[in-house]
Order: structure tokens, then C-alpha cells, then sequence
């Protein structure tokens, strides 16, 4: 969810859990109620004995698993939240819950292997009871011990599994004799999850999507400064009144507002109109938005033969779920498979100055997605994805060279050669539409970064 940022535990000091949670609630916006139900849920105190098992459903861009990480981390509970999209195998999905729980970062030192080597749910269960025994936590009816709680995102994925996995999930407390709880986060209703032999039924949430008035508060978050906020909202209930009724989806709302108000503001930037001309902005901008509009509505239906090759292009994308680093390892792979090598500095470097646009031979016009990718070493891949993250920080470890290795599996790269020396080199086998779904998922501006866009 990216309404907001899930605020840092430092912030926060368990002694004092009410004020914690009204700073909370002042962060995470328009989520008031629901806060305070996922907080009751969960306990108060990190060593209160939640439920074995929650499910809360909700559309994409709800709040989901911002909510619950959020309350997790203001009651300083013990908890692993892990992306069901992001795990190839039951054995990674475990590794990554042991690792969490135990606080194990993969590092240099440990060579980056994980807490405990976990092939299937009776070794999970073993190396959690260790854990309880290691660390003192999940102990049944131990005032002391702090309550583990798992967290399992976009559990829908879960279904690709054997069906026992989903009960076995639910039994964990059972099964593991620990102060366990297992908490589902879904966009699909529990029914989608019923199979023969499940046992009781979770407490089920259903967090709904934010109305009109909701969404209008979160959108003001991205007001440019050079506009009034009286302006900046005028506008937003203008946009609303057209695309609410079509779509609920903060993400995409936002996306579309930003794309429209710098239509709308256009005349004001350039000095013809004023921000008291609303008649007349909004008389200019009426075309620019029924385009925008149709191009949703053909989104959301999949009314049009030209859209239809993007919204399965976007399926695709979806339903490949891949993890978080590896859609930028995809992006950067496009880039060093369609750039040359010798402009890396030039568009990556934060210092090297504003780009200049430079013209080019008649034979270079030749757009590079048309010719086809050219190969590039993973030691410049490492390179391009470091600079793309931004200030976030990246660190090489085993779990990117998995990555890379489930990319060529998946046939999203090409490796082309085994260099000993100089490492392996790889192409990109995504096209250009594919790597625009991808990077609009991870709201990262690639064409910026393209010479065929960059170049007159």
C-alpha cells in the first residue's frame, strides 16, 4: 500500500501504547476505525495471546498490510511479514518467516544462509519451537514471552500450493504448541480458501475502499507547491466527480490525478489563465479528461482490441508476482540490454549533471527496441540497479543471484555466456510494453532513462 509510508518502530515506545496509536493514526490517513480493530485484534501488548488466526480482505490499495505492519511495529510485537508473490517455493517462504522471527540478516559473515535450512512444514514447526526455546517467545501461557505473529501478504497465492498448506497454516498454533497467530491479508473473500478439510473458521475483516471524501484527503498529500491548496482541491472535486464512479483504486487515482492536473494547471504555467479562471480551465481541460477517461474505462473493461494487448501484458505481469527486487533487476536489465554502455554515467550518475539532449547520425535514429537487445555483464547490472534504488540501500547477497537465476528460468533474461573472470552475461527478453507495466508497478520513470526517449 503506498497511501503513506508504514511509519519506523524507533518512533514508537511501548509504555506508552494510546498515545502510540493516535500518532499512528495521524500518519496512516482515513483509517481511523479500522486501526483501531486490527490493533484490538491483535492484542494491546506484544505478550497478549491474539487469535490463531486472522483473514482481512480488501481491494488492492486498501491499507491491508500497512495496517497490520504498522500496529506490529507500534506494539513492538515479534512478527515475520512475508509477500506470498515474492517466494518460488514453500522453502523460501519458511527461511524467510524463521529468519525474521530470529532477527537472522543474511550477511557476509554467514555467508548469506538463512537462519535454518526448512524443505517442509514439519522441519518449519521444529526450527519455530527452537526459536521459541532460543529467544523466549511464543510460550504458551507465559506472561513474558512476547506472541508471534505471521504475517502471510497476498495469501491468495498460497492456493497455487498443495491444498494442505492453507489448513496447515491454520493449525499452526495447534501443531507448533505456541502463542502463535496467522494472519491472512487477501484481496479474494475467504470462500476462495475453503477446502475439505478445513478446520475452524479464521475471524474474518473486510476493509472496505476509501469513499470519496477519503480519497480527496490522501490526494491533497500530492498538492505541487506552486498551487494553492484551495486550487489543488477545487480540482481534485472536479476529478473525482468523473473518475470515482469508474474506479476505486488509490494507486491508480493517483496516477491519474497527476497526469490530468498537469493538464489542467498547463495555462497557469505558461501565464494565460489564473487560478480564479476555473471556467475556462476546466473548458480547456474537458477533451484531455474524456480521453482520460475512455483510456480508464478501456483499462477496467477490456473493451478495446489495442488495449487488450496491454491489459494482458499487465496480466502476465501480475500473475508472474514477481518479488520486489527482481522487478528492478527486469528494469535494469532492460536498460543495459537497450542503452549503450558508454551513457550509464551520464543517466545514472546523481552528480553528473542535467542531460543534454544530442543529436544523432541518421543511422542512430534507429530506435535500440527495434533492433533488439544487446548483451550486457552482471557486474553493470549490479551497477544500474544500485543507481535506480535511489537512496535505498542495496546490498549484494545469495538472494539476488536466486533472483537473476528464477528470471532466466522464467525466460525474462537470456544468460549468454559463464565468464570466470568478468561473471556472467545475460539479455532481456521483456519488450518495451512489458517493462512499462513492470516499471508503472514500482512507479519508476523508465523511459527517463532510455536514449531512444532521452535523444533527439
Amino acid at each position: 500500500m503506498d497511501v503513506t509510508d508504514p511509519p519506523g518502530s524507533d518512533e514508537f515506545h511501548p509504555s506508552n501504547f494510546a498515545e502510540n496509536l493516535e500518532k499512528l493514526k495521524s500518519k496512516i490517513r482515513c483509517r481511523d476505525e479500522e486501526i483501531s480493530y486490527v490493533h484490538r485484534l491483535l492484542g494491546q501488548v506484544p505478550t497478549s495471546e491474539p487469535p490463531p488466526t486472522l483473514f482481512i480482505q480488501g481491494d488492492s490499495a486498501t491499507g491491508k498490510s500497512l495496517i497490520v505492519k504498522s500496529c506490529l511495529d507500534v506494539g513492538k510485537f515479534c512478527y515475520a511479514l512475508v509477500n506470498c508473490g515474492e517466494g518460488y517455493s514453500l522453502k523460501l517462504l519458511f527461511e524467510s518467516i524463521l529468519n525474521q522471527i530470529a532477527k537472522h540478516k543474511l550477511t557476509e559473515e554467514n555467508s548469506f544462509q538463512p537462519y535454518a535450512k526448512c524443505n517442509n512444514f514439519l522441519e518449519f514447526v521444529i526450527n519455530l519451537q527452537s526459536i521459541s526455546e532460543k529467544f523466549n517467545v511464543g510460550k504458551l501461557n507465559d506472561n513474558k514471552s512476547l506472541s508471534v505473529i505471521i504475517v502471510l501478504d497476498k495469501a491468495e497465492v498460497l492456493r497455487k500450493f498443495d491444498k494442505h498448506v492453507i489448513t496447515t497454516f491454520i493449525k499452526l498454533r495447534e501443531l507448533s504448541k505456541l502463542k502463535i497467530s496467522v494472519v491472512f491479508l487477501s484481496i479474494l473473500p475467504w470462500t476462495s480458501f475453503m477446502v475439505d478439510d478445513n478446520p475452524t473458521e479464521p475471524i474474518i475483516y473486510y476493509l472496505g475502499n476509501y469513499n470519496q471524501k477519503q480519497i480527496i484527503d490522501i490526494l491533497k498529500l500530492d498538492k505541487p507547491s506552486d498551487v494553492s491548496m484551495k486550487f489543488y482541491e477545487n480540482f481534485l472535486n472536479l476529478f473525482l466527480s468523473i473518475f470515482y464512479q469508474t474506479c476505486h483504486d488509490v494507486r491508480e487515482l493517483k496516477y491519474q490525478a497527476k497526469l490530468n492536473f498537469e493538464h489542467y494547471s498547463k495555462p497557469i504555467k505558461m501565464g494565460e489563465l489564473t487560478e480564479n479562471d476555473g471556467s475556462e480551465l476546466w473548458k480547456r481541460s474537458q477533451a484531455f479528461f474524456k480521453k482520460s477517461l475512455k483510456s480508464l474505462y478501456l483499462k477496467m473493461d477490456n473493451e478495446s482490441d489495442n488495449f487488450e494487448k496491454v491489459t494482458s501484458m499487465t496480466s502476465q505481469v501480475v500473475n508472474l508476482e514477481l518479488p520486489y527486487y527482481s522487478k528492478y533487476l527486469l528494469i535494469a536489465s532492460y536498460l543495459a540490454s537497450f542503452n549503450p554502455a558508454s551513457e550509464d554515467k551520464q543517466l545514472f550518475l546523481k552528480n553528473s549533471g542535467k542531460m543534454k539532449k544530442s543529436k544523432r547520425t541518421k543511422a542512430e535514429r534507429v530506435k535500440l527496441y527495434l533492433v533488439g537487445p544487446k548483451p550486457f555483464g552482471i557486474q553493470r547490472l549490479f551497477a544500474i540497479v544500485s543507481a535506480i534504488l535511489d537512496d535505498e540501500k542495496f546490498n549484494l547477497n545469495a538472494d539476488l543471484f536466486i533472483e537473476i537465476s528464477s528470471l532466466v528460468k522464467m525466460n525474462l533474461l537470456t544468460q549468454i555466456s559463464e565468464d570466470v573472470l568478468d561473471g556472467p552475461t545475460f539479455k532481456c527478453n521483456v519488450g518495451l510494453q512489458f517493462i512499462d507495466v513492470i516499471s508503472k508497478n514500482v512507479q519508476f520513470p523508465i523511459r527517463h532513462y532510455l536514449v531512444d526517449f532521452t535523444h533527439s
